[in-house]
């Protein structure tokens, strides 16, 4: 991937941390993990992303909002 970033959305602190640490060995691409909607959409506005793995279900979104986010920041 080269230079790609990859943001990974999701209020579990263990998966985050698996996750991450696997996407960091595995592929060639900056990773982001972020647990909630608000720094969910921090990182999109600091950023730009290729790859966005979100959780449905966010504390502070749990009606799937994250997805809308996601999408509007293509």
């Amino acid at each position: 991937m080269g230079n790609s970033s990859v943001l990974v959305v999701d209020d579990s602190p263990m998966f985050l941390q698996v996750v991450t640490r696997r996407l960091a060995e595995e592929v060639d691409a900056d990773v982001v993990a972020v647990a909630n909607l608000r720094a969910t959409g921090t990182a999109m506005a600091e950023r730009r992303f290729d790859v966005a793995l979100v959780d449905l279900n966010l504390p502070d979104a749990p009606g799937g909002e994250v997805v809308d986010l996601a999408l509007a920041h293509h």
